[in-house]
């Protein structure tokens, strides 16, 4: 069982989530504000599970809380979540 060390949001609509570490397949895309736990993390990219994907991103592409208040604008099955 792999273990979260970190809880980040994705930075923008449609970033990319990313099958290998390359980079050279994409799984699907995150939206602006979505959920992330980091599994781990090397220099350019953070191997994460989302509520849909389980794959890399790059490290750029992500904003980490730096607050412990945060707001949650459920939207269907894919909840936001927004610092504040």
């Amino acid at each position: 069982m792999n273990k979260i060390k970190k809880h980040l949001f994705s930075a923008e609509d449609n970033v990319p989530v990313y099958s290998d570490i390359e980079n050279t397949k994409i799984l699907g895309y995150l939206s602006e504000g979505e959920w992330l736990g980091v599994i781990e993390e090397t220099e350019l990219s953070y191997f994460i599970a989302s509520s849909k994907h389980v794959g890399y991103v790059a490290i750029s592409d992500c904003i980490e809380l730096l607050d412990s208040n945060f707001r949650v604008d459920h939207q269907g099955e894919s909840p936001v979540y927004y610092g504040m």
